[in-house]
């Protein structure tokens, strides 16, 4: 009985244990943070959730008397202060109720999304700010398989070209398309960028659009291409917008586009002016590119927003803590050595309350876009993690993926949860260089999908041949630089150089064994001795071997006895006939005598053979 409740005793105890682990697990990732590669430590840990604290402190019960953009960065962080967030705008359409602005909406929507309310009419007003774009030029280019007549049709005109064996186009195509880039393309007039252009052509042909900055040199290609086969037709249509009243609106559009994505839009019309538009110096201080690679997720921007990069942290508009906190907002699906180092640098400069400078809205920022907490809304969300893949909106609708937003699920940051994932393009759609194993990029190594091994994909870079380092003087005398000896070996004083050890290890040399060396000598003078008396010992060699030959006593022959056959059987068949003896005559008795050998006195050999025998004895002592 004793040992039936002590055995119920330790199972009773052993549930309790049980049931403590998993609700400590059920409160943690409730409230879960999740700190970045290289600080996922508890010092780490307890610095986020310091900061998080000085944040609430700050926060708690003065939403009243904050700004509007650290009431909204507050609310995308903690999730409090929505009250005064949607006060402060005008009949929750736009912010700030005086002046509605692009930006300062599109992060309030993005902001009150994320904390679970409603913003369709904020978003219809934000996409009702829109504008055509004046600095881009487009063309339209006509693939056709050998020279062919094509017929272009638009403002109910339709005009007629030629294209040549050499892909050239033969004329212009009315007012709106003219020759440009050597014949090869046809340049849109500005005013004809609300036009439909039909294209058919007498063979299989495939056409598409493409732009560039009116100062700009690089050519940008749309991912869409049409295709149809002979006196087939395609369709082009110049769709190209910006965010703005009256005349585009660079940081603005940034903004708009990522929360309208962000909400499901389709944002592909504004692509083409925040490319373009990236490079101009008065954009750089909106860090441009951490907005475009959260949208599209293209290499390239990410390649030059890493390469923004200073010692941990991000400084384009002179604020280093609100642009390390965008650069973190495009990176946190990333796991690479610059966000880790980000985070690193951010909790080596954290206020001694936990905040940053005391600036409530950079604290917010920087912890959302550097260790978001799980959930901020009334409904959490299921975790997008094993569902599906966090990437934008834009790059999971496109042509290229194909694949299916997940609503149920949810992404840190801007990232929508994805039913496909982004597939890895090759470098040479990244504007990449391949080096090969035995050289290496100047630039950023990126992945690509055709890199055979030991290949990097460099960006921003060149390949350069890594320089063969000369031995070091430990390799140049026979040795080995390792990290300790073995028994056949002895350390030594030579140089390892750059190996990453100091000791230098080389084979020990084997001792002398006088004994072998003796009894080699000895032997080498046996086999003189008998090359030289080789005559006079060969009949002695004989008679030596004749000596196993001779029969034992038994009168079984010489040898083993297991080779004595013993008695002979009859052979099969029947008995063997008898053999009568034999007469031998008086006259055959004499021949018979002679075969017989006589005794033979000792001859000069045999004492030659004992003096030699003599002497080796003598030469062996």
């Amino acid at each position: 009985m004793k040992k039936k409740v002590f055995a119920l005793n330790i199972l009773f105890i052993i549930i309790l244990l049980t049931m403590s682990f998993a609700i400590t697990a059920v409160n943690d990732s409730s409230g879960q943070i999740t700190v970045g590669n290289g600080s996922n430590t508890a010092t780490g840990n307890e610095k986020v959730d310091k900061a998080y604290q000085c944040l609430e402190n700050k926060v708690e019960d003065k939403c009243s008397s904050l700004s509007l953009e650290e009431a909204i960065f507050s609310l995308l962080a903690i999730g409090k202060c929505k009250e005064q967030v949607i006060a402060k705008s005008n009949n929750e359409k736009c912010w700030p109720n005086s002046n509605c602005d692009i930006k300062t909406t599109a992060q309030a929507i993005f902001a009150l999304s994320k904390a679970g309310s409603s913003t369709s009419e904020a978003e219809e007003w934000l996409v009702s700010q829109n504008s055509t774009p004046k600095d881009i030029v487009w063309y339209l280019q006509i693939e056709a398989s050998g020279a062919s007549k094509c017929k272009i049709t638009y403002s109910g005109a339709t005009h007629t070209i030629n294209i040549g064996e050499d892909k050239k186009i033969s004329s212009s195509a009315g007012s709106c398309l003219s020759l440009a880039q050597g014949n090869y393309w046809l340049k849109i007039a500005d005013g004809c960028y609300s036009n439909q252009f039909e294209i058919s052509c007498d063979k299989g042909f495939s056409t598409n659009l493409l732009y560039k900055k009116k100062t700009g040199e690089t050519i940008y290609v749309p991912e869409s291409i049409s295709s149809a086969s002979a006196e087939g037709t395609t369709t082009e249509e110049i769709n190209s917008v910006c965010f703005g009243k009256t005349s585009c609106n660079y940081e603005g559009s940034l903004w708009a586009a990522l929360v309208l994505d962000y909400q499901g839009e389709d944002i592909g019309a504004f692509i083409p002016y925040l490319i373009t538009m990236a490079d101009e110096s008065a954009n750089e201080p909106y860090l441009p590119d951490s907005f475009l690679y959260a949208l599209t997720g293209y290499t390239e921007f990410y390649s030059n927003l890493k390469s923004k990069q200073l010692s941990g942290y991000w400084e384009e508009s002179g604020d280093k803590f609100y642009d390390t906190a965008l650069a973190l907002l495009a990176l946190q699906q990333d796991s690479s050595q610059e966000k880790t180092n980000a985070l690193d640098w951010l909790l080596s400069v954290q206020d001694n309350d936990g905040c940053w400078k005391g600036n409530i809205r950079n604290t917010a920022f920087i912890l959302y876009a550097g260790w978001p907490k799980t959930t901020i809304g009334p409904s959490p969300s299921m975790n997008c993690e094993g569902a599906g893949y966090c990437i934008s909106s834009f790059t999971c609708t496109s042509a290229e993926v194909s694949g299916t937003i997940l609503e149920q699920y949810d992404c840190a940051g801007t990232s929508k949860c994805c039913s496909k994932q982004a597939p890895v393009q090759t470098c040479l759609s990244k504007a990449g260089t391949i080096c090969n194993s035995n050289q290496q990029c100047s630039g950023t190594s990126i992945t690509a999908s055709d890199l055979s091994t030991g290949q990097t994909c460099c960006s921003l870079g060149t390949c350069q041949t890594i320089p063969t380092p000369p031995p070091t003087e430990c390799v140049t005398n026979d040795g080995t630089c390792i990290y300790s000896c073995g028994d056949d070996e002895e350390q030594t004083e030579f140089d390892c150089g750059d190996s990453g050890t100091d000791i230098c290890c080389i084979k020990k040399t084997p001792g002398i064994n006088y004994l072998w060396i003796i009894l080699f000598s000895v032997l080498i003078i046996l086999v003189i001795l008998g090359i030289i008396f080789r005559e006079k010992l060969r009949p002695y060699w004989f008679r030596l071997k004749s000596m196993f030959k001779k029969s034992s006593s038994s009168g079984a022959p010489s040898g083993s006895a297991a080779n004595w056959p013993g008695p002979r059987m009859p052979p099969s068949g029947g008995f063997p006939q008898r053999i009568m003896p034999r007469r031998i005559l008086p006259q055959q008795m004499q021949q018979v005598r002679r075969l017989i050998p006589s005794a033979k006195p000792k001859s000069k050999e045999e004492s030659d053979f004992s003096e030699v025998l003599k002497k080796l004895k003598e030469i062996g002592k």
